[in-house]
């Protein structure tokens, strides 16, 4: 309960959300064809791990382009040869089903996860490679077995090099998201919420933001990202107004046609437990046929004090 309530605190996109048993199962049935294939796949490929047909499935720098392993680049995301691994990819897996797949649709979460696992898989590579070039050492090209989520990280072997392999995940996926994904009308997210110094403390933010500006300015001059255009409306009469990007508005509409639509079904299963039977409430047909039955019994009332009244006198 700890770990829901925490969860919904963090992504308020899981604000709402049953972490029951079957709450996680109807979630996990509303999940696209492509998240479903995710699990299975992972939890086979954790299986396979104890087993020597792994080593198929691995990337190992050496052999990835001189023997052609093309297979590779798309395979090694889905081998973890530790539960806790696997967990947390399922955890990941899970958000991604939950908050961002109904956003971007399973064709985006499709393109996202193959770009960022190829990519990651040839930089760590490459990595590796050049690593042997200035150690030496021939056990950074054939006894390195390159696994783990393509999501979130690119895992090796080498303790040392693990946590830079798990950043340079988080990077290429953040420079796909800020440059490079298709919206409606244009590619990549430049609001000022997104900004690579965003993800580090106030304190660093600065000092980040100088070294990562200096070198997207590098970047743009080689052609390779794009210039950031802003947009100002000058000559409005409450002041400037600035206006919101292609991204932010396709996101906003995407959230507010979610919302509704969940309003909706919240009020119409709500209409469905709480409406009482019908015979509680009364019809016109009941009101009219009441008003006339005690409009009858008022003349037959009337009729018999006249009649009795002519038979007195």
């Amino acid at each position: 309960m700890a770990l829901a309530t925490s969860s919904r605190k963090l992504l308020p996109g899981l604000a709402g959300s049953d972490f029951s048993l079957r709450g996680i199962l109807d979630s996990f049935i509303s999940f696209g064809i492509f998240i479903k294939f995710l699990y299975v796949q992972m939890l086979l490929g954790y299986f396979l791990s104890f087993t020597n047909f792994v080593d198929v499935l691995y990337i190992t720098p050496g052999t990835l382009l001189p023997n052609f392993k093309i297979w590779a680049l798309f395979t090694y995301s889905l081998i973890e040869a530790h539960f806790y691994s696997l967990l947390i990819n399922f955890v990941v897996l899970f958000i991604v089903g939950k908050v961002i797949s109904p956003l971007w649709g399973s064709l985006e979460v499709l393109l996202f996860y193959l770009i960022t696992t190829v990519i990651s898989g040839l930089w760590v590579t490459m990595f590796h490679l050049i690593a042997y070039m200035f150690v030496g050492n021939i056990d950074f090209i054939f006894a390195v077995k390159i696994s783990g989520g393509g999501f979130y990280s690119s895992v090796s072997t080498h303790k040392v090099y693990s946590l830079l392999l798990q950043l340079s995940g988080i990077m290429i996926s953040w420079i796909y998201l800020r440059f490079y994904q298709l919206h409606a009308n244009t590619r990549g997210d430049f609001s000022d919420g997104f900004t690579f110094a965003s993800f580090f403390p106030e304190i660093a933010q600065p000092f980040v933001a100088f070294v990562s500006n200096g070198i997207y300015a590098l970047l743009t001059r080689l052609g390779i990202c794009k210039k950031i255009v802003k947009r100002y409306d000058v000559g409005a009469s409450s002041g400037i107004t600035l206006t919101v990007s292609p991204a932010e508005r396709a996101d906003y509409d995407r959230r507010r046609q979610l919302a509704l639509k969940a309003l909706s079904e919240r009020l119409n299963k709500q209409d469905g437990t709480e409406a009482c039977p019908s015979q509680t409430w009364p019809t016109l047909d009941n009101e009219e046929s009441e008003i006339n039955t005690s409009t009858d019994l008022q003349t037959v009332t009337v009729e018999s004090s006249n009649h009795s009244k002519a038979s007195q006198s």
